[in-house]
């Protein structure tokens, strides 16, 4: 349950291209966290990066569709695209005071 992960509901929210973002807090660090959704896998969190950073990663892999993941951290930004069966990996490292935001397209 991603709940669990954070304390607290994360934020997310639907559009219509089934595209959903998980607001990490600022100085969380959220250990590799998957879940089914929206017919795929997807993967996110952060990790400690060393002297004062983290990285944030956003991974989502679908069976049947184009798809990608995006991860963002501050002002730093990375968007990954793959083919049906194949992993979007976005990551990006930046301040571990900024705000990890992780999101995945099921349709790209």
């Amino acid at each position: 349950m991603v709940a669990g992960l954070f304390g607290a509901a994360p934020v997310a929210s639907a559009a219509p291209t089934e595209s959903v973002s998980v607001s990490v807090a600022l100085s969380d660090s959220v250990p590799f966290a998957c879940q089914n959704i929206s017919g795929g896998t997807w993967c996110y969190g952060t990790e400690s990066a060393g002297s004062g950073q983290k990285k944030c990663y956003s991974h989502y892999l679908h069976p049947t569709k184009r798809h990608s993941a995006t991860a963002i951290l501050g002002s730093r930004q990375n968007k990954k695209t793959a083919n049906r069966g194949q992993w979007a990996k976005a990551e990006v490292i930046g301040s571990s005071r900024d705000t990890c935001n992780a999101y995945y397209n099921s349709d790209a």
